[in-house]
């Protein structure tokens, strides 16, 4: 079995004044894309139908029909391998000749059932073209209409414009279960996005907007599938692409003839008819990944195609994850597994789910290992049978704190194989006491404190709780979107996007806007109303609204940068308002003029770390032990307000003779636990510090007999704390055996002097 140690700490911290400030904009600027020289397809775009994303043993299966032609009636068959979850119908027109009519039914005849009428529970509208509008229409509660197997249809009663029907066609989209299926994110995209050549004005196109789905990465590359419903395509002769690309951080807002996006070109082609398309395609995305996006290109000149986006479907599959490692003899009760302690073999070993149901057992090997794989992303709690542990098996009496990263609780992500869950018991119990139920997940560097806690009860069992992260599963989707109306403009919202240096999160001088950050308006019910970059001063502005009950979102930070602190201070004009898990305001009430206080400020991460070493000594009493204390920041803000704490061991006194100077000791310093600090000021980004604080301590003499090791810890902490907290790292120090003992043994001459010899001489 291999030896294991406590994890080194990592701390996260604010950031600093031109050097900070210059490394925001880099970065950010090299992680938003710059927006194509063709501006954006039209407003509202597309965004989550209601119940998005499905997570599980999920696919997609699609079908549809064009309607383009007399006598606008057709049918398809569609076949759904498993068991039929959520189903879609989406559907789309022109109209050319005012009033510029849209129909919102259609009649379907599921499976010879008979004719049934249709409404939609999504209609859209693009109302700024002057000489025709298109629409889009999904019904979200078409489940009622599939049965698993083979599907057929009859669609008919789409009557866009009357007798100037330019009808595009209808799809039927299902999502099933299937045990076939990879464990899988589901996402559903509807809404309206044209794209037109001819028209490289605003909000026309030439190209439609950047759609992304995110997800939690993933240790191994994956296949994304997605499917572009499209309708319009009247001439597949004319030039059309489609644009997709991958990464962390901060998505794109342009794909189009960038570097990093790759093309799929022409695959618009009138399939399955004229006006009329349905392209699926796939890519692969690679381990780390938490973002993928699409975007349709229409070339700006008569070769390109003019049409509506109204539907997308994307699958990701989620990688499984296992959780295990070892039952074992803790002899010399130390919380890592020794070269020569022995695994305890056929221990039973239960998995539970978060609502402690058993959902699997397994017995340990000959060498006390065990492994629970195949598992979905959730809350497991692995629980050892106590009756199943052999006779001269006792618990531990103590706890390591830092184990699975400070609690019983694990952070993985889907793919990620768990490999630290231990349990350590002694051979020999304490003769008068009784074992402590106590679960002792495998620490994986030298313990931060010595075992001090006593066995109280009986044992019953033994768990640690491991839980796996990804996107939470969401239960089918119902029908809540309804159509829109417009209200007459009379409000607006906006203000800034900004780098908060100091991660104080107030908007100070000095600290200036980032561009290019995708803002999004929501509507009371959440749904999605208009997204726009903000400027080259980081300012946005959404005008023209109707009074109403508004809120809004701001494009989450890449790697390293998070949100600042919400609602920080008195004065709503200059602090955050962005949630930092969501990056979404609260509700806003709009009901006149104009509201420019709505801010969301980017706090850039440091990254510190602190490491500690004693020498490797084995001191005497009256000894010195010389600990050296190396630190470095690898995140990419500056730390501020560093301060190195350092706790006087007990059974020693400080040295500040032989110590470096700095070191501020505020109380007696002879007294075992007095704090003792040194100001480290700030520690820019990418410091690595080699040469160490020194920090000596002399070890008392005499010593209580049974003292054998001295235990130190050091804290590297910041102001403000970052969101990870202060960082420690500890060091045990053993000490050499007595030179001279003259304490007797009960029952030996009090004049008898006992001699050790260093071990070595044993």
């Amino acid at each position: 079995m291999l030896s294991k140690k406590f994890s080194e700490s990592i701390f996260v911290q604010p950031y600093s004044m031109l050097h900070r400030m210059l490394k925001v904009f880099l970065v950010l600027s090299m992680l938003v894309t710059p927006v194509h020289s063709a501006v954006q397809a039209q407003t509202p775009g597309l965004s989550h139908v209601a119940g998005m994303p499905l997570v599980g043993n999920y696919c997609t299966v699609s079908a549809g029909v064009s309607l383009a032609n007399a006598p606008h009636e057709d049918s398809f068959s569609l076949d759904v391998p498993g068991t039929p979850i959520s189903a879609y119908w989406v559907w789309s027109g022109r109209s050319r000749v005012e009033p510029f009519e849209g129909d919102d039914t259609i009649v379907v005849n599921p499976n010879g059932s008979g004719p049934v009428e249709i409404q939609a529970t999504q209609a859209l509208t693009s109302d700024r073209e002057t000489s025709f509008r298109y629409h889009t229409y999904l019904f979200d509660n078409a489940l009622a209409h599939v049965q698993e197997g083979t599907n057929h249809f009859e669609v008919s009663g789409l009557d866009i414009n009357g007798k100037h029907k330019e009808n595009h066609g209808v799809s039927l989209v299902v999502v099933y279960e299937d045990a076939a299926c990879p464990y899988s994110q589901i996402d559903i995209f509807s809404g309206l996005d044209s794209f037109r050549f001819r028209n490289p004005i605003a909000p026309f196109g030439p190209d439609s907007e950047v759609v992304c789905t995110t997800f939690e990465p993933a240790s191994e590359e994956r296949t994304l599938a997605f499917e572009i419903f499209v309708g319009g395509v009247k001439n597949p002769s004319r030039g059309n692409s489609i644009w997709h690309t991958s990464g962390t951080g901060l998505p794109p807002t342009d794909l189009v003839d960038q570097p990093f996006a790759t093309e799929i070109h022409d695959p618009l082609n009138n399939t399955p008819g004229r006006e009329w398309d349905m392209h699926a395609n796939t890519f692969t995305v690679p381990a780390g990944d938490t973002y993928a996006c699409i975007q349709i290109e229409s070339p700006d000149d008569d070769d390109g195609i003019s049409a509506v986006w109204p539907m997308l479907t994307v699958q990701i599959p989620i990688p499984l994850s296992s959780v295990g490692d070892t039952v074992w003899y803790d002899d010399n009760s130390n919380g890592f597994v020794d070269g020569n302690e022995q695994g305890i073999e056929n221990v039973t070993l239960v998995l539970r789910n978060a609502a402690g149901d058993e959902i699997d057992r397994m017995e340990t090997n000959a060498d006390g290992f065990y492994t629970f794989d195949q598992l979905i992303p959730g809350e497991y709690s692995v629980v050892v049978d106590v009756d199943t542990l052999p006779a001269d098996a006792a618990i531990q009496t103590f706890e390591l704190d830092n184990t699975l990263d400070g609690s019983t609780t694990a952070q993985l992500a889907g793919g990620e194989n768990r490999v630290d869950v231990d349990f350590g018991y002694r051979s020999q119990p304490e003769p008068t006491a009784t074992p402590t139920a106590t679960a002792t997940p495998m620490p994986t560097e030298t313990p931060t404190t010595l075992p001090t806690s006593t066995p109280t009860e009986t044992p019953t069992s033994v768990a640690t709780t491991v839980t796996i992260v990804t996107t939470p599963s969401s239960p089918t989707p119902s029908p809540t979107s309804t159509p829109t109306t417009t209200a007459v403009p009379t409000v607006s919202i906006g203000d800034r996007v900004w780098a908060d240096l100091d991660g104080d999160g107030l908007q100070e001088a000095g600290e200036d806007g980032i561009k290019d950050v995708t803002v999004t308006l929501y509507g009371e019910n959440g749904n999605v109303l208009k997204t726009m970059q903000t400027n080259a001063d980081g300012k946005y502005l959404f005008d023209g609204l109707a009074s109403g009950v508004y809120s809004v979102g701001f494009q989450q930070p890449a790697d390293g940068y998070i949100f600042t602190t919400q609602n920080a201070g008195d004065d709503r004009n200059i602090d955050s308002d962005a949630d930092p898990a969501t990056g979404r305001t609260v509700p806003i009430t709009l009901t006149a003029g104009a509201d420019l206080s709505w801010d969301a400020g980017i706090y850039a991460q440091p990254d510190l770390q602190i490491k500690k070493l004693d020498g490797g000594i084995r001191p005497q009493p009256g000894d010195s032990i010389n600990y050296t204390i190396t630190y470095s920041n690898t995140g990419v803000g500056d730390a501020n307000g560093v301060i190195v704490i350092e706790t006087i061991p007990e059974h020693t006194t400080f040295d500040p003779a032989n110590s470096d100077p700095g070191w501020d000791c505020t109380a007696d310093p002879t007294a075992p636990g007095v704090a003792c600090t040194y100001d480290l000021g700030i520690v820019p980004a990418g410091t690595v510090n080699t040469v160490g604080l020194k920090f000596t301590v002399v070890i008392d003499k005499p010593l209580p007999q049974d003292v054998k090791v001295i235990a130190n810890e050091v804290v590297i902490t910041h102001t403000p704390d970052g969101p990870s907290g202060k960082k420690s790292s500890s060091v045990i120090t053993q000490l050499a055996p007595s030179a001279l003992d003259t304490t007797p043994e009960p029952g030996e001459d009090a004049f008898l002097q006992r001699i050790y010899l260093p071990i070595t001489l044993r």
